[in-house]
C-alpha cells in the first residue's frame, strides 16, 4: 500500500530563504550631482553665473581674491570697403586690438584695455570668452564673419593674420546676418597646466610684445560688411584670480586657496574638449550644455569607479536623473 502524506505536513527545505536578487543602485537626490556639475561649470563656462568668484581647485597655498569682467561691450566697426578685425588677449586688463587691413592681411599693433582693473600682484585667468551679436536687422546686414583661435607663445606671431588662412587651432565662418537671430559664443581653451600658473603683472600696450598667459587667443574679423558702419557687437568676459601685492590692504579680503579638487579639475578638461570653441544660441542653452556635459562625465566617472552591474545602473541614474532636472530648470 502506498504511503500517503499527511495533510498539512511541512515541506522539505521549507525554512530556507530565497535567493535575493541585488537591488539597483537609485539615486534618491540629484543635489551632489547638480553641485559637482555647478563647480565644473563654474571653471570651466565663462558666461554662466558660478564663473563670477569661482577659482581654480589646486590647493595653491597662498591666499587670493577674484576679479570678473561680466560682458564689457566693444563695438566693432567696419571701414570703407566693409572690413575689420578685432584682437582679444588673455591678459590681466583684458586688451583688444583693432586691426586694419589690407589685402590679404589684418595688421594689428595697438592694445587697448577693457576696463579699470584692481591692482594685482600676481593673477591668473580661470576662465574667459566672448559673445558676438550683430546689431543690426536681418535685411540690413552683409558680409562674413570669420573667428580663428591661435595659441602663440608670443604677440610677434599674430601682428598680422591673412584673411583667408585656415591654418590656426579652430575656425568658423559664417555669414555675418546669423547673428541677427541668435549669439555666438566663442570659448578659447587653456594650454594644459601652462594656463594655472601665476603670473606677474605686465604693462604692455603693442601687440608684438604680447607673451601669452597660457591660452588660446581669438581674431575676429568681417569682410564685404557694410560700410562704415557697427556690424558687431563684442562682449568679453574674463574671470580672473589674482594675489594683491606684498602689504597691500586687499590682502583684508583674500581668501585661503580652494581646496584641491582632481575630479573638477578632470571634469573641466572633458567638459571643455566634449564642447569645443563655439556655441551658438542663448546664455541658456550654453549654460544648459556645459551642465550636460559635466553631468555625463560625473555618471561615467561613477560607472568606473564602481564597475560591473552596479556601475553601470549607478551611472544610468545619475544621468538619468540629472537630465530630468536640466529640463526641469
Amino acid at each position: 500500500m502506498a504511503k500517503t502524506k499527511k495533510q498539512g505536513a511541512k515541506k522539505k527545505n521549507a525554512s530556507k530563504k530565497r535567493p535575493t536578487t541585488a537591488k539597483p543602485v537609485v539615486v534618491r537626490s540629484s543635489l551632489p550631482v547638480m553641485a559637482f556639475s555647478m563647480q565644473t561649470c563654474g571653471v570651466s563656462n565663462p558666461f554662466c553665473p558660478q564663473a563670477n568668484g569661482a577659482r581654480w581647485p589646486d590647493n595653491s597655498y597662498t591666499k587670493s581674491l577674484t576679479f570678473d569682467v561680466c560682458g564689457e561691450k566693444s563695438t566693432f566697426t567696419t571701414s570703407a570697403t566693409g572690413t575689420g578685425g578685432f584682437l582679444f588677449l588673455p591678459s590681466y586688463t583684458g586688451f583688444v586690438g583693432a586691426g586694419s587691413y589690407l589685402a590679404p592681411n589684418f595688421t594689428y599693433s595697438t592694445l587697448s584695455a577693457l576696463s579699470s582693473y584692481p591692482t594685482m600682484g600676481r593673477w591668473r585667468l580661470t576662465s574667459w570668452g566672448i559673445k558676438l551679436q550683430a546689431p543690426t536687422s536681418k535685411l540690413n546686414t552683409a558680409g562674413t564673419l570669420t573667428i580663428r583661435l591661435f595659441s602663440p607663445s608670443a604677440g610677434s606671431s599674430i601682428t598680422s593674420i591673412n584673411a583667408g588662412t585656415t591654418m590656426a587651432d579652430s575656425m568658423m565662418t559664417i555669414p555675418l546676418s546669423r547673428l541677427c537671430d541668435e549669439d555666438l559664443f566663442v570659448i578659447p581653451m587653456p594650454l594644459g597646466d601652462d594656463a594655472r600658473e601665476w603670473r606677474n603683472t605686465d604693462t604692455i600696450t603693442q601687440v608684438n610684445t604680447f607673451v601669452n598667459p597660457g591660452w588660446q587667443v581669438i581674431e575676429v574679423n568681417t569682410t564685404d560688411a557694410t560700410a562704415s558702419t557697427v556690424a558687431l557687437n563684442c562682449y568679453s568676459y574674463m574671470h580672473f584670480e589674482f594675489v594683491p601685492y606684498d602689504g597691500d590692504v586687499l590682502y583684508s579680503y583674500a581668501d585661503a586657496p580652494p581646496k584641491n579638487n582632481l575630479m573638477v579639475r578632470e571634469g573641466n578638461a572633458s567638459v571643455l574638449e566634449r564642447i569645443g570653441n563655439f556655441v551658438e544660441g542663448g546664455a541658456a542653452k550654453v549654460d544648459k550644455l556645459f551642465q550636460s556635459k559635466a553631468l555625463k562625465y560625473f555618471a561615467a566617472a561613477a560607472g568606473a569607479a564602481f564597475g560591473g552591474p552596479k556601475g553601470a545602473q549607478m551611472g544610468y541614474n545619475i544621468s538619468n536623473q540629472a537630465q530630468l532636472s536640466l529640463m526641469d530648470g
